[in-house]
């Protein structure tokens, strides 16, 4: 039995607007199906436990990064085949497997999909499929967050934020353990990588695969406010990585302290505060995605 699990509040309402899609699609598949939707954060959660219990063996997320996070929370241990449909803001783990964000391109490719495992990356509070950061990046996430009840919406909101974010920029000490060797950086930004594309677009790590059980480690150390601002574009092109405030690592396990606690997020969602202790499960969660040489 397939469980899709729907947030219809994902992407400021794009979620909704292809749900006439998503069931028609499914229609036509003749096959046993359930179609649920969330009702407040964490449901979804909630939702795939429930479903695994009554059997289900395949569950696909409709929404976005956030949406996907959830479902997979208490499920990754379970013989269970995981599915992502884009209809949240960023969609980068469906991005990252080859898709296209157009839904009816979407489904058309949806059908050749294969089963394939992705590795995971387990934390000490939450497993996480793409991103882990504190910092800069996390800074806009959460001005966003606190903001979003104000006049100033979508990618008008998002520019607001990372001006705003770059304005109070401070760089921070921070101790790094990288697979058992302990250092100290100072920086604006780190990123904790497990595919191509994150943060909507974003190449922080572009030679990252999603299933090669190698984390990346993304740090910008210190740099000034306009340089940030003038370099900061590049990373959707993955042309970034030659600055010398970049700095880029390899590992299988990473531990991160702060002197004051920092908030954290996992694939787009902020929550908790440092530290962060992570280690990555190689080929951990079996994924529907496009054939190998298609991503």
């Amino acid at each position: 039995m397939k469980l899709i699990i729907v947030n219809t509040k994902a992407g400021r309402g794009k979620c909704k607007q292809i749900m006439p899609k998503i069931k028609e699609y499914y229609k036509h598949k003749n096959q046993q199906h359930i179609i649920v939707t969330t009702e407040c954060p964490g449901h979804a959660t909630e939702l795939a436990i429930d479903g695994v219990k009554k059997g289900a063996t395949e569950i696909i997320a409709v929404g976005g990064d956030g949406t996907l996070l959830e479902v997979i929370q208490g499920i990754y241990d379970e013989d269970v085949i995981i599915g992502a449909v884009p209809g949240g803001t960023g969609n980068d783990f469906v991005r990252s497997l080859g898709y296209s964000l157009e839904i009816d391109e979407f489904l058309t490719q949806f059908d050749k999909a294969v089963v394939r495992p992705v590795d995971l990356c387990m934390g000490k509070d939450r497993v996480f499929l793409t991103l882990s950061a504190v910092g800069f990046v996390t800074d806009v996430l959460t001005h966003v967050e606190k903001n979003r009840k104000g006049i100033m919406k979508g990618s008008l909101a998002f520019a607001n934020a990372v001006f705003q974010s770059i304005l109070k920029l401070k760089p921070r000490e921070l101790e790094i353990c990288v697979d058992g060797c302990w250092m100290t950086r100072k920086a604006v930004l780190i990123g904790l990588v497990n595919s191509p594309f994150t943060g909507g677009g974003m190449r922080f790590a572009p030679d990252a695969k999603i299933d090669d059980g190698v984390l990346y480690i993304f740090i910008v150390k210190e740099i000034s406010k306009l340089e940030l601002l003038r370099v900061f574009p590049r990373v959707y092109k993955g042309t970034h990585t030659s600055h010398p405030s970049v700095e880029i690592l390899k590992c299988k396990e990473v531990k991160i302290k702060s002197k004051t606690p920092l908030f954290k997020n996992y694939d787009g969602t902020v929550m908790g505060t440092t530290p962060i202790d992570v280690k990555i499960a190689k080929q951990k969660l079996n994924v529907l995605a496009l054939p190998r040489q298609n991503y």
